[in-house]
């Protein structure tokens, strides 16, 4: 795991490391929003704000659209793990 310390990240911070270093959390979340939640598993530190998360999950719902019923429901397992 990456070891690298943030603080609580809001909509308008830029992103400092990886494929989309120097876009703001807003631009990956209309564009990426997978990207933030893999982030958020795999980076140590790495935590956004409440209103952060609340856009990105919703971004990781409107695309659910496009997957299978059975990647619906993992999704929704994932997203309600994310919550407890």
């Amino acid at each position: 795991m990456t070891k690298i310390r943030f603080p609580l990240l809001t909509l308008s911070d830029k992103m400092r490391f990886g494929k989309h270093r120097g876009k703001t959390i807003k631009q990956i979340v209309d564009s990426d929003p997978s990207y933030l939640d893999w982030a958020e598993e795999n980076v140590e530190g790495f935590i956004l704000t409440l209103d952060a998360r609340a856009a990105r999950d919703r971004a990781l719902l409107l695309n659910r659209s496009s997957k299978s019923k059975e990647d619906d429901y993992e999704e929704v397992d994932k997203f309600m793990k994310r919550r407890s």
